[in-house]
Order: structure tokens, then C-alpha cells, then sequence
């Protein structure tokens, strides 16, 4: 296998309003959640607060894999092309990728487009929830958390597959 294969492994979907996460031992599903700071804070504020509770995260669960949603060469796209707060979002990914690389020794940014192959959140969302019964897609507005078990599950059967070669 290659260098990413982890027994744990995090996988993080940032954003600058709420980062979903989920924990892997092998390939079951330990806890899946979101880093959600208060909402009237600043956004490098709320950017600071997921970082250091990813901090903590990272400390007590010692992963030595992760793989990290980056912005995608069209995220231009969303939000009716109207760029919103894309600026912020750069801020928070790269920040929450210093806290990873500083913290997991194999750390996999990949580029949203490349672990989606462009298919539908609802899709991701129906099957996070076949998967994982804990989770709660009314707690989850923005799929934060299933696009992170999502993007898990990704990297997990790419690291099979790599293996299998």
C-alpha cells in the first residue's frame, strides 16, 4: 500500500462556517461530526476556533492519515458564480491544512472535483445515512459531515484499489 494508508485516518470537508470531519479506524466509521464555531463571531475568528478544535481532535484521536477537501478549479461556480465569500473559504482551508500537516504525518489534499466526480450531494447524503444510522442530515445543513465520510470512503477504496495493483 502506499504512504496514505492509514488504521486511522480523518478526513476534513472545510469551509469557513463550519468544517465537517470523520474518523475512520480500518474502514468503520468512528465518529463523524462538525467543527462549528458561534456564528456571530468574525470569520477569522471562526476560522481560528475550528483550527484549534481540530487541534484537539487531532490530539486525542492521533491519526496518522488524513485527506483534506481543497478549493476546486470551479468553485467560481457556486453560489450562481457570484464568488461569495470565496476569498474567506481559501483562508479556512489553508488554515485548517497548517493544523493537519503540522499534526498527521500523510496528509492527501484533493481537489473537490476529483472525489465527487461531480455527482449529487443528496446522493452522498442518502448513503452516508445507510451507512453511519447516527447521523443526522437536519444537523447537517450544509452536508458537512457527509461530504467528510464521504470523502473518507473515497480515499479508503482508492487506497484498496492502489493496493491492488
Amino acid at each position: 500500500m502506499n504512504q496514505f494508508c492509514s488504521n486511522k485516518l480523518i478526513a476534513l470537508d472545510p469551509s469557513s462556517t463550519a468544517t465537517g470531519y470523520a474518523l475512520f479506524e480500518g474502514t468503520r466509521i468512528h465518529e463523524a461530526g462538525l467543527l462549528k464555531p458561534k456564528k456571530d463571531y468574525a470569520a477569522i475568528d471562526r476560522i481560528q476556533e475550528m483550527a484549534y478544535d481540530l487541534q484537539q481532535l487531532l490530539d486525542e484521536f492521533q491519526p496518522s492519515a488524513a485527506v483534506l477537501e481543497i478549493p476546486s478549479k470551479h468553485v467560481g461556480k457556486r453560489h450562481n458564480g457570484k464568488g461569495a465569500g470565496l476569498a474567506i473559504y481559501g483562508v479556512a482551508v489553508g488554515y485548517l491544512l497548517a493544523v493537519t500537516t503540522s499534526l498527521v504525518d500523510h496528509v492527501l489534499p484533493v481537489d473537490a472535483q476529483e472525489w465527487t466526480a461531480s455527482g449529487k450531494k443528496s446522493d452522498r447524503v442518502a448513503v452516508v445515512k445507510s451507512l453511519y444510522p447516527q447521523y443526522d442530515p437536519d444537523g447537517d445543513p450544509g452536508s458537512d459531515v457527509a461530504d467528510a465520510v464521504s470523502l473518507g470512503l473515497w480515499y479508503l477504496n482508492r487506497e484498496r484499489m492502489q493496493a491492488a495493483v
